[in-house]
């Protein structure tokens, strides 16, 4: 499973309640501070809540957002 610290600069990781369809950005650089460089995706799943119908759920998106400092710019093809 993919590590937290592989991730942070380069992508953005979305936790998403499908009961009340709520996503929302996880600070990753917060994650890697509380957790530590090893933590993994599947170690944050368990403990996701939703801020809003208290719902659990595991459900994660990772978003390639390109390197840090630059401006992230999304493009939907069909």
């Amino acid at each position: 499973m993919q590590r937290l610290a592989e991730l942070h600069g380069s992508f953005r990781v979305y936790a998403v309640c499908p009961p009340c369809g709520r996503m929302e950005s996880l600070p990753l650089g917060e994650l890697l501070e509380r957790f530590g460089p090893a933590v993994t995706l599947a170690d944050i799943r368990p403990r996701l809540r939703c801020k809003v119908c208290g719902e659990r759920s595991s459900e994660l998106r990772v978003v390639y957002v390109g390197p840090e400092g630059r401006p992230v710019v999304f493009q939907y093809r069909r």
